[in-house]
């Protein structure tokens, strides 16, 4: 082989490797970036779980006072793990 045609192989050589690593990195790149969504879809679901963990939830009901009995009692009760603040029947 002469010093030409071994010049042209090292430049292929070398081209064809450029272009294996670009198109390497831009596929870390594309799974990074889809990897970056799901952590972020992850973390927004665990913050509106602990954020709605920590709500009161205020229920209404109405039951007979002894069972059987046509008497009724309206139960308001708050079953959150909060205080309710502000709560008004209209």
């Amino acid at each position: 082989m002469s010093d030409s045609s071994i010049q042209v192989a090292a430049v292929v050589i070398s081209v064809a490797a450029f272009a294996f690593s670009t198109t390497a990195a831009f596929w870390a790149l594309v799974c990074n970036r889809s990897q970056a969504r799901a952590v972020a879809q992850a973390d927004a679901l665990t913050e509106k779980a602990q954020r709605e963990q920590a709500e009161p939830y205020v229920i209404v009901d109405i039951r007979p006072r002894i069972p059987g009995s046509s008497l009724l009692v309206l139960l308001i009760e708050n079953i959150g793990q909060t205080l309710a603040r502000n709560v008004r029947i209209g």
